[in-house]
């Protein structure tokens, strides 16, 4: 059971000295320490009351999409191994500190001095000289690295940059094979392999005593980081390529290996991040953009990154205790990794290179997510941290507090992720779990890492896994997972058509709209308790929408009646309550093929679409048509008013609006 204390050793502020116990006794000192505070440091970083406005990175241009022959000709398909192999350009800073007069680079055989101007420029020996218009620390050297072979290095260009802009100020011609690596960046561009076709240049970030292979080490993690992170906003922009129907679909979908053959659910961002649905994707794909960026250009919130590998005698200074910290990254743009962490790793994985280098790349490229914020869909901005408390039980009131690392100690090594995205209670309710997953570090870090990793080892060759051939739509009509029924008369239920609805048998069904192959599309009868999609009810944050959002939650109040799920909603809906809006018994009519409104339970349905052609509209309380207006000027003040009802007034959700026939519509 060695191993498995190691890794889980790897991944936190772990405060006692790692004994070599049973799994079960590792896992609870862990969940001990999340809630403990014996040494602050090794808490999560401070979290401000108001987040940065701004994402400020030195910013390199914007990661390109895959590029030609990484996407199927229909372009459903992210195909990770492209023809050959591609180029690399890296920016280097060409001095930490202002002030700097002069500054010497080695690439490949070529060696290069920067001199800012006013300076001596002459050449010593085999050497290029550029000159600098400005301050050296503002600007950056830039070089494109081809492998070849997968032995040896080609520099194929370099450039002096302005920092800021990117603009080109100096350059020298290089065609050359450099056998020899000339910095530890170059060896660990070597190690890393033959490039990617697409993948984004970037910036190493400023390396604070990391000498030797250390800096190799430390540099290959990040470079594997940056890989690992552009292959994931690749998946993302794959999944938004799609229809909105079909997104859930990609979305649970797995990778294939060389063969056509699945790689494991871990391909598949379902896995990791639980059922889609539009607004948690929204923040998934941005902190991926986001997080690229700032890899990119080795810079955050106005701070240049740092990886720094602390002496011994810094160690209580750098957040690393002697006794069992192995990285640390309290303070916003430093990396540390602690001194004792390449003993450790050496001693309990020196017969296992492949270990070792997944979890140092694991535990590098964990540390550099810490300090983004992500905007959570009815909390707002938060910090995304390691330790975080999340609600249990049929009443969600059991609140639990803990930090949430892969733990690959246990089976599955992920549960602690997993159980962020899939926990249910016994009322079918998330009790929130799936809007702290969104401020979980290791939930991002974990799907990167297992993504790139196999695709850099070409075990995984393309995601998703195409769908079996050409489906066919059920014949069955009316039971769960059977073609929804049709009537002219029965309240449409779902978001397929007005005509269409499910009997609800056996709980809550709907009628949503399905893809059954790449063009077609049918209404299926589909069960709230499994899939919590278009039509079934709601409440945000007590009762969250597997797909789309709740319309209809917020009528007379947040929070003060039950809603429906759409994605987009269909024009037959109602988009409020209606028994909240107008008392028990009231029902949705379609007063229009583009409008369908509450009414009052009656004695009959009276011919609603000649009333609506004509600016009227259907008095809830008499079902006759009147053209008094329902809102604004002229309408009827509520009693005890003085003035004309808005929307919101007659009890409406805030996205209704007064429209300009006076009538309360939906503005969505």
């Amino acid at each position: 059971m060695r191993w498995v204390v190691v890794v889980i050793a790897l991944l936190g502020c772990v405060q006692e000295e790692p004994s070599w116990a049973d799994a079960r006794e590792a896992l609870s000192r862990t969940r001990a320490f999340a809630s403990r505070s014996d040494h602050e440091f090794c808490a999560d970083p401070h979290e401000p009351e108001t987040p940065p406005t701004f994402l400020a990175t030195r910013a390199p241009a914007p990661a390109p999409p895959p590029v030609l022959g990484s996407l199927s000709p229909d372009g459903s398909t992210l195909l990770f191994h492209g023809p050959g192999g591609g180029s690399i350009t890296i920016r280097s800073r060409v001095a930490a500190r202002r002030g700097t007069r002069t500054a010497t680079f080695t690439r490949g055989a070529e060696r290069v001095r920067i001199v800012a101007r006013g300076e001596a420029t002459a050449s010593r020996g085999r050497e290029t000289v550029l000159v600098a218009p400005g301050d050296l620390q503002d600007f950056e050297l830039a070089t494109t690295y081809r492998i070849l072979d997968g032995e040896r290095l080609l520099v194929s260009d370099i450039k002096l940059l302005e920092g800021t802009t990117g603009a080109a100020v100096g350059h020298t011609g290089a065609d050359h094979i450099a056998a020899v690596p000339g910095s530890c960046e170059e060896e660990a561009i070597l190690r890393f392999g033959m490039i990617p076709h697409g993948m984004p240049s970037f910036s190493f970030p400023i390396n604070e005593g990391c000498d030797g292979n250390r800096c190799v080490q430390t540099r290959l993690a990040y470079m594997q980081a940056v890989h690992a992170t552009w292959r994931m906003t690749q998946m993302m922009d794959v999944v938004a390529s799609y229809p909105a129907a079909s997104r859930s679909w990609v979305w649970g979908r797995e990778g294939v290996d060389e063969h056509g053959n699945p790689v494991g659910s871990r391909s598949s961002p379902r896995h990791f991040f639980g059922p889609y649905t539009s607004e948690r994707f929204g923040v998934i794909r941005e902190l991926y953009k986001d997080h690229l960026n700032v890899l990119r250009s080795a810079h955050m919130d106005g701070i240049d990154l740092r990886l720094k590998c602390p002496e011994e005698h810094e160690q209580g200074g750098n957040g690393c205790f002697t006794s069992s910290t192995l990285a640390h990254h309290w303070v916003k743009g430093w990396v540390n990794i602690c001194p004792r962490t390449w003993d450790f790793l050496d001693q309990n994985f020196g017969s296992d290179p492949e270990g070792w280098a997944t979890w140092f790349d694991h535990t590098v490229g964990h540390e550099f997510y810490h300090h983004h914020y992500v905007n959570i869909p009815g909390i707002g901005w938060k910090m995304v941290k390691d330790t975080l408390s999340h609600r249990h039980g049929n009443s969600c009131l059991g609140i639990t507090t803990e930090a949430h690392y892969a733990e690959p100690g246990l089976s599955p090594f992920d549960q602690r992720l997993t159980h962020l995205a899939d926990y249910v209670n016994g009322q079918g309710e998330h009790c929130g779990h799936r809007r702290v997953l969104l401020r979980n570090v290791d939930t991002y870090n974990t799907i990167a890492r297992w993504v790139g990793r196999r695709v850099w080892q070409r075990k995984l060759w393309s995601w998703p896994e195409p769908a079996p051939p050409t489906p066919q739509p059920p014949t069955c009509v009316g039971d769960v997972g059977c073609l929804c029924e049709t009537s002219d008369y029965e309240e449409p239920d779902g978001d397929y058509l007005p005509t269409s609805h499910c009997p609800d048998n056996d709980g809550q069904v709907e009628c949503m709209t399905t893809t059954i192959n790449a063009s077609s599309t049918v209404g299926i009868c589909t069960a709230c308790n499994a899939f919590r999609g278009p039509g079934c009810p709601c409440r945000d944050g007590q009762l969250n929408c597997d797909e789309g959002s709740c319309f209809g939650d917020d009528t007379r109040g947040v929070n003060s009646a039950w809603g429906q799920c759409f994605d987009e909603p269909p024009t037959f809906a109602c988009l409020a309550d209606c028994e909240e809006l107008l008392g028990n018994g009231a029902f949705c009519m379609t007063e229009h093929p583009d409008h369908a409104r509450c009414v009052p339970v009656g004695t009959g349905v009276p011919e609603a679409s000649n009333c609506w052609w004509e600016e009227g509209h259907m008095d809830p309380q008499t079902l006759d048509c009147t053209s008094t207006p329902e809102c604004g000027p002229g309408a009827t003040p509520l009693p005890g008013a003085d003035h004309p009802p808005s929307c919101g007034d007659l009890g409406y959700p805030p996205y209704f609006i007064c429209d300009g026939s006076q009538r309360c519509v939906p503005d969505v």
